[in-house]
């Protein structure tokens, strides 16, 4: 609430009255004819009161003038000052404002101290797991060496030379006379890839796999790489299932320990991806892993 005080008779002006450095706009004052008293000495004075007016909602009244119907009042000992709700409201405003932006801040802040310490937090815990690594994750990471490179070689023989061999060369003083060709040679490793790791996961197959050339219905090149991509997902399966505890144990009836027939798929396969290296370049045919080399 904005009151004003009257000084003296002079202090304010009938009529409109302009509230300068404030919010108020115009207030109209009603001009009273009393007499008061300055000293012994009375004199004329004029008293005002507000009519009715109002700034934000807010009555604004005048306080410190003489009440109507009294004979004289000292008007010299008091000052003509205006106390404004709207100073306090401005200070409330500020105040909210700057505890907003603490809050704000310490919000901001606590987000911030909580991502910054899980970041460490992370990375420490994943430099812990590459610290600890387990018999299982070896041998899983050995088969996906094996994997990616024989299934980028298969991929890289058009198909119509698939059933290439080095026989069909007849290079002088040679001898490949019966040896697979290349899409017997991506069987094969399939295969064995089965008959090594099948024992370690429970899985069955078929018998009539211990043939060559079989399965023998496998024809196309689509169909030959799709079999190898699924006994190499075989060999991961059996991987996860090695612990310290039984990779010196026989798995069903083999009489081979889960160690050696999980290892000895993937040296076996690195055996003929050897072979299948040279049935490439017989063919003018880079292998993927020399050309990465080479760039």
């Amino acid at each position: 609430m904005m009151i004003f005080r009257a000084a003296s008779s002079r202090a304010a002006r009938c009529g409109a009255y302009r509230a300068t450095g404030t919010e108020l706009d115009w207030m109209r004052l009603e001009e009273q004819g009393l007499r008061g008293r300055s000293g012994n000495k009375l004199a004329k004075v004029r008293v005002f009161r507000l009519t009715g007016f109002a700034v934000a909602g807010a009555s604004i009244g005048l306080v410190g003038v003489g009440i109507a119907g009294k004979d004289a009042f000292d008007l010299g000992k008091y000052n003509l000052r205006r106390q404004t709700a709207m100073k306090r409201t401005r200070m409330f405003v500020v105040v909210l404002a700057v505890l907003g932006f603490c809050a704000i801040a310490l919000k901001s802040g606590v987000k911030n101290a909580a991502a910054s310490g899980a970041a460490p937090a992370a990375a420490a815990a994943q430099q812990a797991a590459q610290a600890a690594p387990t018999i299982a994750s070896v041998v899983d990471s050995q088969i996906s060496g094996i994997e990616k490179e024989i299934v980028a070689a298969a991929e890289a023989m058009p198909e119509d030379k698939f059933n290439f061999s080095p026989e069909s060369l007849k290079i002088p003083g040679s001898e490949y006379k019966g040896v697979r060709t290349f899409a017997g040679q991506v069987k094969h490793v399939a295969v064995a890839n089965y008959f090594f790791w099948a024992p370690l996961t429970g899985d069955t197959v078929p018998p009539e796999w211990e043939k060559e050339n079989a399965p023998e219905n496998l024809k196309s090149k689509a169909e030959i790489i799709q079999f190898l991509k699924e006994s190499f997902a075989l060999g991961h399966k059996a991987a996860a299932t090695l612990t310290a505890e039984n990779i010196l144990q026989s798995p069903g009836h083999s009489k081979s320990t889960r160690l050696f027939l999980a290892t000895f798929g993937v040296a076996h396969g690195f055996d003929h991806y050897g072979q299948i290296v040279q049935y490439l370049r017989m063919n003018g045919i880079v292998p993927p892993a020399s050309r990465a080399a080479s760039n």
